[in-house]
C-alpha cells in the first residue's frame, strides 16, 4: 500500500452521520417545535454518547500516530481550533450579538454569560441545558470534550500504553460512581460522562498496539456488542439504568465502531453517499439544528399533527441547507490549514486497522 496516498475510510463519516440523526431525531421527538412526545426524550443523548465514542477514538488514534513527531502539542491544539472555533465562535457571537437583541425567537434566559461559552465550562457553570436555553443548552457536549482533550493530550505523550490504558479504564469505573454521587445534577459533568470517550480511546489504543487481524477485531467486537446488551438487560432489571446505562450503550456502540472497520456489510452501510454526507456536515447540524427548530416554531405555530410534521420537514430541509453553507463557505476552508500542522511521527503498521489512526483523525 502506498503510504503517501493513504486508504479513506468512508464508514466513520458515516456513523458521525447516524450519531447526529439520532439527536436531532430525538429533538424533534420530543420537543413542542416537533411532535412533542416524552417517549422521545432518551433518544438525542444516546446519539450524544456515540459521538462521544468516535470521537475517543478518532483523536486518540491521531494523537498515539503523532507522539513523539515535532511540535506534538502544538500540532494538536491548531487542529482542533480549527476544526471547533470558525463555526462555534460564528455560533456563539450570533447568538449574544444578533439573535439576543432582535430575534424574539433566540433571545437567551437571564444570567447567560458569553465567557462561560468561549471558555468552554458552560456545563460547570450551569448545570443543565434548561439553564442556558435550547439554542446554547446544545453546547454541553463540546465542553465535555474540550475538557478531555485539554489534559489527554499529555496523558498520551507522558504515559505508555499500559499507563494509558490504566487512565482509562479508570475513567469508565469513575462515571457510574460519579453519577451515583453527583445526580441528579450530573447530566453534563465531566466525570459522568468521560466512559465513552475513554472505550473509544481504549480502542483506537488496542488497535495501535496490538494491531490486531480483521478476525480478531470482528470477534472483540461481538463480544464487546454481547456483553453489553446483557449489561443494558441486567442494568434494566435491576434499576440500575441511572448508573450503568450510559456506560452499557457506549460499550455497544464501541463495539458497533470495531466492527464497522471489518465488516464489510456495516461498511457498505455505512459509507452511503447521503449518510457519509451528513457526517461530513454534522459539527453544523449539532450546532444549528436547535436555532432553526425555534425560528421555524415561530414562524408556524400550531399543534395539529399536520403542522408539527410540516414543521419536522421544513427544520431538517433548512438545517441540512445552512450546514451545506457552513462546510462549504467555512468549515472546508480552515480545515484545509490543517495542512500545516501534520505531525511528522512514524506511521503505525501498513495493516487496515492501524491505517484508520493515520487517515481519519478529524471529527
Amino acid at each position: 500500500m502506498n503510504r503517501s496516498e493513504p486508504p479513506r475510510f468512508p464508514q466513520l463519516d458515516g456513523l458521525r452521520g447516524i450519531a447526529v440523526l439520532i439527536v436531532i431525531f430525538g429533538h424533534l421527538a420530543m420537543y413542542d417545535f416537533g411532535l412533542g412526545l416524552e417517549a422521545g426524550a432518551p433518544l438525542a443523548p444516546t446519539g450524544v454518547d456515540l459521538f462521544f465514542v468516535l470521537s475517543g477514538f478518532l483523536i486518540t488514534g491521531g494523537l498515539w500516530r503523532s507522539r513523539g513527531g515535532a511540535r506534538y502539542y502544538m500540532n494538536f491544539y491548531a487542529r482542533r481550533a480549527l476544526r471547533i472555533w470558525p463555526l462555534y465562535g460564528l455560533f456563539i457571537l450570533f447568538l449574544f450579538a444578533v439573535a439576543d437583541r432582535w430575534i424574539p425567537a433566540l433571545r437567551l434566559p437571564p444570567g447567560v454569560h458569553w465567557p462561560v461559552f468561549v471558555l468552554f465550562v458552560q456545563n460547570f457553570w450551569y448545570g443543565q441545558s434548561g439553564e442556558m436555553g435550547l439554542a446554547l443548552g446544545i453546547t454541553w457536549s463540546l465542553a465535555i470534550e474540550e475538557q478531555f482533550y485539554l489534559a489527554w493530550p499529555i496523558g498520551v505523550a507522558k504515559l505508555s500504553a499500559g499507563g494509558a490504558r490504566a487512565v482509562l479504564v479508570c475513567a469508565i469505573g469513575i462515571a457510574p460512581i460519579a453519577r451515583w454521587f453527583l445526580a441528579p445534577r450530573d447530566y453534563m459533568n465531566p466525570l459522568c460522562r468521560f466512559d465513552a470517550i475513554a472505550m473509544g480511546s481504549l480502542l483506537a489504543l488496542w488497535i495501535a498496539t496490538r494491531n490486531p487481524g480483521r478476525r480478531q477485531l470482528r470477534d472483540a467486537a461481538l463480544l464487546m456488542i454481547a456483553l453489553a446488551v446483557c449489561g443494558e438487560a441486567i442494568v434494566l432489571a435491576t434499576g440500575t439504568r441511572h448508573l450503568l446505562h450510559v456506560t452499557m450503550v457506549s460499550a455497544i456502540f464501541t463495539g458497533i465502531l470495531a466492527l464497522s472497520l471489518e465488516s464489510d456489510i456495516l461498511v457498505s452501510a455505512l459509507s452511503i453517499r447521503a449518510l457519509r454526507y451528513t457526517g461530513k456536515v454534522s459539527y453544523c447540524l449539532y450546532l444549528c439544528h436547535m436555532i432553526v427548530s425555534l425560528l421555524v416554531l415561530s414562524l408556524l405555530p400550531g399543534t395539529t399533527w399536520s403542522v408539527r410534521l410540516g414543521r419536522v420537514l421544513l427544520i431538517l430541509a433548512a438545517s441540512y441547507g445552512v450546514a451545506s453553507l457552513s462546510w462549504y463557505l467555512l468549515e472546508k476552508r480552515f480545515l484545509k490549514l490543517k495542512r500545516y500542522f501534520d505531525s511528522k511521527a512514524p506511521a503505525p503498521r501498513n495493516t487496515p486497522t492501524a491505517d484508520v489512526l493515520v487517515t481519519a483523525t478529524d471529527t
